[in-house]
Formats: C-alpha cells, sequence, structure tokens
C-alpha cells in the first residue's frame, strides 16, 4: 500500500499539507485584497467627509447670502409701492386739478343726495 500511496503522489495529486498549505496562502492573498480595498474605502470616506464639511459650509454661506438678497428685494419691493403710490397721488391730484372740481361737490356740500 506504501508503494501505491508513493506512485499516486507521483501523478500530481498534492498531500493533505500541501492542500492545506494553498488554502492558507489563497486566504492570505484574499485577506490582502480585501485590507487593501478596506484602506482605499477608508481613504475615499475622508475625502468624502472633508468634501461634505466645505459643500456645507458653501451651503450655509449661500442661504445667508439669499437670506440678504430676500430682505433687499423685500425692502425694494416696500419702497417700489411707496413710490407707485406717490404717482398715482400726484396723478389724481393733476387729473383733479385739470378736470375741474369733482362732480357732485356743490350737492353733497348741501347735504342733498341726488
Amino acid at each position: 500500500m506504501d508503494r501505491e500511496e508513493e506512485d499516486f503522489g507521483c501523478l500530481g495529486v498534492p498531500t493533505e499539507a500541501q492542500m492545506w498549505k494553498q488554502q492558507a496562502d489563497l486566504v492570505q492573498a484574499e485577506y490582502e485584497e480585501v485590507a487593501s480595498e478596506l484602506r482605499r474605502a477608508r481613504a475615499n470616506i475622508a475625502k468624502l467627509v472633508e468634501i461634505h464639511g466645505v459643500t456645507a459650509l458653501q451651503r450655509d454661506q449661500a442661504l445667508h447670502l439669499l437670506a440678504s438678497y430676500q430682505r433687499d428685494l423685500s425692502a425694494a419691493h416696500v419702497e417700489l409701492t411707496e413710490v407707485k403710490n406717490k404717482i398715482r397721488g400726484l396723478m389724481m391730484a393733476q387729473r383733479a386739478s385739470v378736470e375741474g372740481p369733482m362732480p357732485f361737490t356743490d350737492s353733497l356740500a348741501s347735504g342733498q343726495i341726488v
């Protein structure tokens, strides 16, 4: 039987110790690959955290600027409304001076209802 095992071993069939060694080498290579991917993933996460911090700061600055612009726009709208009202009042006064006294002002002053 010993002779058969030697002949069989010569055919290229690995021994149990060789199979375990090969399995250990495969596991070691897989571990090294996973460890390398993990290092890359951690580096990518660190970059993403940094990018997120920068963009969050830029977003906050943009929101602050937007709020400032909205206040300015609101103030300009109020000012525009005031100017429009003044113009409308001046136009009404001009029209009244051109057209003469308002109709029925005499009858209202005397208390007569038309």
